[in-house]
């Protein structure tokens, strides 16, 4: 599954916790075999299962904190594409996950139209994190090197975000601006 489409997270998690389960394996075996045949862990045929325990760390931590992320409902998902499905200048993007200086920060759908981001941050970073994510989505623009004329706009619900795309379409729009900024957010998604 590609990012930013629907249910990446989902997906992304049960690949961790599936390699996650074939590491843990790996280490279990490794040791009771040491132990069972030669009654000790003291042991170079140990040495696999202690290699095995680095990458078994890295997708345990990535599942644990991928888990905390969550998509939007299938009714609002379904509710954005019947409404942007005709208009091709619109760039919907789901279970985004960015990384700033200090904090990692996304949202469970962004949509871009004239160069301008609309989103839903999770609900964990509504307020706590509300001028971190605008800063690193006009980075984001900025780099797609449009930053004079494009807006980072946040809403609390699916209806709102409609409401602020709705207002924002013209009929004229800058599609290189969408289509950069929208590559721009994919490079830089986390996972």
């Amino acid at each position: 599954m590609d990012r930013g489409t629907y249910g990446y997270y989902k997906s992304y998690n049960k690949k961790n916790l599936i390699i996650s389960a074939i590491l843990l394996a790996g280490i279990l075996i490794g040791v009771i075999v040491c132990v069972v045949k030669y009654k000790t862990t003291s042991n170079v045929l140990i040495l696999p299962a202690v290699i095995l325990a680095i990458p078994f760390a890295k997708f345990i931590v990535a599942f644990i904190l991928g888990a905390k992320y969550k998509s939007i409902s299938i009714e609002d998902k379904d509710k954005l594409e019947d409404i942007f499905a005709d208009n091709e200048e619109v760039k919907i993007l789901y279970d985004m996950t960015i990384s700033a200086k200090d904090v990692v920060t996304g949202a469970p759908v962004i949509v871009i139209y004239d160069g301008n981001i609309h989103y839903i941050p999770y609900s964990k970073h509504k307020d706590a994190h509300k001028e971190v994510q605008k800063s690193v989505f006009m980075d984001t623009i900025k780099s797609a090197g449009y930053e004079d004329e494009c807006t980072v706009t946040s809403y609390n619900n699916i209806n709102n975000l409609i409401k602020g795309v709705n207002t924002t379409i013209k009929e004229e729009s800058r599609f290189n601006a969408t289509r950069s900024v929208y590559e721009r957010l994919v490079i830089l998604c986390l996972t």
